[in-house]
């Protein structure tokens, strides 16, 4: 896989079942500040293995894990062979399949791009993320429909108000510009004030989604630009519309409004 060797070496073709190549996470968390080279593990079963190299992460989750790798013997059972392969990948999967075969007629060998296996998990989170998307949605369209509809009665309340400007030769492109500066404030202090609270949020939730098959941005810009956007646009529909609303009456009319 061509990951560079920071310290030590990799295996040879005369490697010794003890060896073991580890990753720079697995080496900063078992040795912050020694050397790892010559260090030895101990699996479940009791057997030492002496670290011979270190390499680095490969980041393919949305944090890299600690890895250790080793040389498997001959015959035993299981594993993943993994290849860089140049070219048409189908072509080098079928070559491949074959020289496994050769050696192993009665092996399952079933080659596969890396992309694919991402995809394949990722579809098992299409429910989750569905559902989610429309908690998202429903919880969007409640806000619209909540600080429209606080936003617009509190605008309503100053019809009076209005009139009395009105009256006194106001106009009205001067009335919405009134009313619209003296909703900025309060906007702004609750725009701040929730995107702090999400961001906050967003990292508690970073922290458990450590690990997904597939990466996951929590802190997405477009996202929360978008979400912002669409609540400035909607105070200023629910102070603006109100407000020219309230133009529109008789000055007199608008003095006799509660």
């Amino acid at each position: 896989m061509k990951l560079p060797v920071l310290r030590g070496r990799v295996f040879t073709r005369t490697a010794v079942s003890n060896e073991i190549v580890i990753s720079q996470a697995l080496s900063r968390a078992l040795w912050a500040s020694a050397d790892p080279i010559g260090q030895e593990l101990l699996d479940d079963a009791g057997r030492a293995f002496s670290v011979i190299g270190v390499v680095r992460d490969v980041d393919l989750l949305s944090a890299p894990a600690p890895t250790m790798y080793r040389s498997m013997a001959d015959g035993e059972p299981g594993g993943v062979l993994l290849a860089s392969v140049e070219g048409s990948v189908t072509a080098v999967g079928q070559q491949m399949r074959q020289a496994l075969l050769q050696i192993d007629p009665s092996s399952a060998v079933q080659p596969r791009t890396l992309a694919s296996a991402f995809e394949e998990l990722a579809t098992r989170f299409s429910v989750l993320v569905t559902f989610v998307s429309f908690l998202g949605g429903v919880g969007i369209v409640l806000a619209i429909i909540g600080v429209y509809g606080v936003v617009a009665f509190a605008v309503s309340r100053r019809t009076k108000e209005v009139g009395i400007r009105m009256a006194l030769g106001a106009t009205k492109p001067v009335i919405v510009r009134l009313l619209l500066s003296s909703g900025v404030a309060p906007v702004i202090v609750g725009l701040v004030s929730g995107v702090l609270v999400a961001l906050g949020a967003a990292s508690v939730l970073g922290k458990v989604l450590t690990g997904m098959p597939v990466p996951i941005d929590v802190r997405d810009p477009a996202a929360f630009g978008l979400v912002t956007v669409v609540l400035i646009a909607t105070v200023a529909g629910a102070m603006g519309l109100p407000a020219w609303r309230a133009t529109e009456h008789n000055p007199v009319d608008a003095l006799r409004q509660d």
